[in-house]
């Protein structure tokens, strides 16, 4: 995964003041997303985003391959996020498969 995407997020989380997990996870879960489909032409789940992304799995986000029948051949990427402002941390599980 490219870490330049999740920094670029971390310095835009911070100038633009996202306060709340709803802001903070939404625009994570679009970040991650977008690369997926950019870089590396991945099918996203993820809720939020109908009109890019397919729905939300169980994880906040989900990169996957199927085939033309639509069978899961493979998840390069899983995403749970969580966000604890008490100490400002973001705490981001990849699972890569």
């Amino acid at each position: 995964m490219k870490i330049r995407e999740i920094e670029d997020f971390l310095v835009e989380a911070d100038e633009k003041k996202y306060l709340g997990d709803r802001i903070w996870t939404t625009r994570l879960k679009e970040r991650i997303g977008d690369l997926g489909q950019r870089e590396f032409g991945y099918c996203v789940a993820t809720a939020g985003f109908r009109d890019k992304f397919e729905i939300e799995w169980l994880y906040d986000v989900v990169w996957y391959v199927a085939d033309e029948k639509g069978r899961l051949i493979k998840i390069p990427l899983i995403v749970e996020s969580e966000w604890d402002r008490s100490i400002q941390v973001l705490s981001t599980i990849l699972r890569s498969c």
